[in-house]
């Protein structure tokens, strides 16, 4: 069980790195550590999954939370992105959602325009990497770990998972977008796709959208 104090730590000391595999094996997702991008793009994803179980295991402000909120938004970037990296960002935007929505902490405008940025950011970078995939154009992206179409099928099943039970996510067109390729490809046959998809149908969400 990864523990508020095992979070807290590897933050604080910078050990993105061991936090990203503590908290993808909580998660039961260690075998999708590969879909993940460079080294700045770990560090986002590790603060935003960390924040989102920090989140789940305490009952009011703590500053565990709060610096690694203030840390994630920090990382930020003009166009809404984080490390260009679209896991990274879609960890992101998850987190800044659930701290949003969470009733423990009071509303933060500025948060809440991140997380929209956030949401825009991913749509466009999903749909660059599905035209890239159909265009037979992945180097654009130079990232080894989209070489092979499996893996991008993987990458957008995995996103679909982060933002399961973000509300506006679920709202949008990136999200039929993923869907209909994910369809189109027949990537129900790959189990790392089937597994995703499934989780993300049942993932419930944990918050109702608060009003600013």
């Amino acid at each position: 069980m990864l523990s508020l104090r095992r979070i807290e730590r590897d933050f604080r000391c910078r050990r993105f790195d061991g936090l990203l595999h503590e908290v993808l094996t909580q998660l039961d997702l260690a075998g999708y550590r590969g879909l993940m991008g460079g080294e700045d793009a770990r560090a986002v994803a590790a603060v935003a999954l960390g924040l989102r179980r920090a989140m789940e295991l305490t009952y009011g402000p703590h500053a565990a939370v709060m610096d690694m909120t203030q840390w994630l938004a920090d990382q930020q970037a003009g166009d809404g992105s984080f490390a260009d990296d679209v896991v990274a960002t879609a960890c992101a935007a998850a987190a800044l959602s659930r701290r949003i929505n969470d009733p423990a902490h009071p509303y933060d405008p500025c948060l809440g325009a991140a997380h929209e940025r956030a949401l825009t950011a991913v749509e466009t970078l999903i749909a660059q990497l599905i035209e890239a995939q159909a265009s037979d154009a992945m180097p654009l992206f130079d990232a080894p770990r989209l070489a092979q179409p499996a893996d991008v099928a993987a990458t957008l099943a995995l996103v679909l998972f982060v933002l399961a039970d973000d509300e506006a996510f679920a709202l949008s067109p990136c999200r039929s977008a993923i869907e209909q390729t994910l369809g189109a490809r027949h990537a129900m046959d790959d189990t790392r796709i089937r597994r995703l998809q499934h989780m993300a149908r049942i993932t419930a969400p944990h918050h109702h959208t608060r009003a600013a």
